[in-house]
């Protein structure tokens, strides 16, 4: 499994974390073999993450935004990368 260079999580988290009540919350997410990487946020936060907010995470990602789906009270974002 590989992760994500610390620039490209620290941007990333700059989007999602207002969609966060935790003051401190983390990014989390996995990455597949498949090259797809699945960002979580949990459902109790009252509102998922913008259209917009999902292409310029996929422009960071220089990937495509493939869906969400909702798994044991969170959404999961995936992200189509590059090979």
């Amino acid at each position: 499994m590989v992760d994500l260079d610390k620039e490209t999580e620290e941007k990333i988290l700059n989007i999602v974390k207002p969609y966060h009540k935790e003051k401190d919350y983390i990014l989390n997410y996995l990455i597949t073999d498949d090259h797809v990487i699945n960002i979580f946020s949990s459902i109790n936060i009252g509102k998922a993450i913008t259209t917009e907010d999902l292409t310029k995470i996929a422009d960071i990602l220089n990937g495509e935004f493939i869906g969400f789906k909702i798994v044991n009270q969170e959404y999961r974002f995936a992200f189509k990368l590059p090979e």
